[in-house]
């Protein structure tokens, strides 16, 4: 995922954004930043230092914004988390599908368990 915007620098990536009828680079298009890169529609003001779209999907992308819930001692209490803003889909494959769909020019077959396998971060079993 931290790659998606990288994917979107590329002259293959703007030849597509072109071949699909809009005028902007693939990395200006919103119609590709919309699963590429996280906050590119945001205020900057609502946006820290240190954030960079060019850091493409990161966690808030999935999880919501984190001020709120950043915090270790809250991370550790999952229902606290939540009550600060963590999101946690019910339909982790469909949220996925929202951007890994046909929708997408280079779009091929989607295998959610294969790719979740790739990307699940559970939490880990304590040290006993």
């Amino acid at each position: 995922h931290s790659s998606a915007m990288k994917t979107l620098k590329t002259e293959e990536a703007n030849k597509i954004a072109k071949d699909k009828g809009f005028s902007t680079p693939a990395a200006e298009t919103k119609e590709c930043l919309k699963c590429h890169a996280t906050g590119y529609d945001t205020d900057k003001s609502l946006i820290g230092e240190k954030f960079d779209v060019n850091d493409g999907v990161q966690c808030e992308t999935c999880h919501g914004p984190g001020s709120n819930y950043k915090n270790l001692k809250v991370m550790k209490d999952k229902a606290l988390a939540v009550k600060n803003g963590l999101i946690m889909h019910e339909d982790i494959e469909a949220f996925c599908k929202s951007c890994h769909n046909s929708e997408s020019p280079t779009f091929k077959a989607f295998e959610f368990a294969k790719m979740w396998d790739k990307v699940k971060h559970t939490i880990p079993e304590a040290k006993q």
